[in-house]
């Protein structure tokens, strides 16, 4: 029969192997190299600069386990597109990642991947009212039309979805 300990003790012995999966994987990475942000602004592996979504999979899995990442920043065009400063302050003080909760000043917003709107900007209440800082259309790939605006602007902030039930999610850029 199961019991409600008999839960709680499957669900930390899962956790407990999640733990450790998370551990050898970034260990792996660390062993290969690390991350190196380049004058893209994309955490490539050092030993494969190709697998970058692996580089991204590692950040997370390092904010996680409230672990440093093994991060370099390679060219002067890179430090200022580390898409984090938080990340930039963690590598050179050797501190944890933490993950944020919710959008800061100059992050992107958007409640249907449509229409992206910018927290200090023109995302509240009323946002619906107001004209958004980026529109998609239908034949537009949202996640590369939020990167080139990016890039444009020169501000590399964190990208939030919005859904009353949910609340905020941030949004990776990276993937389908």
């Amino acid at each position: 029969m199961t019991t409600p300990a008999n839960r709680n003790s499957e669900r930390d012995d899962a956790m407990s192997v999640l733990v450790e999966a998370l551990e050898a994987f970034a260990a792996a990475i660390e062993v290969a190299g690390g991350i190196c942000y380049s004058d893209t602004g994309i955490p490539d592996l050092v030993c494969d600069p190709a697998w970058s979504d692996l580089g991204y999979a590692y950040l997370g899995a390092c904010i996680a386990l409230g672990r440093t990442p093994m991060a370099t920043v390679q060219g002067e065009e890179a430090a200022e597109k580390v898409e984090d400063e938080e990340l930039a302050e963690a590598v050179e003080e050797d501190t944890p990642l933490t993950l944020p909760l919710e959008p800061e000043e100059g992050d992107l917003v958007t409640d249907d991947r449509v229409r992206f709107y910018e927290v200090g900007r023109n995302w509240g209440p009323f946002h619906k009212a107001q004209r958004p800082t980026l529109a998609i259309t239908d034949r537009q790939d949202w996640r590369q039309v939020v990167r080139e605006h990016q890039d444009q602007e020169q501000l590399w902030g964190n990208v939030w979805e919005y859904t009353p039930d949910s609340g905020y999610q941030l949004l990776d850029l990276t993937g389908d």
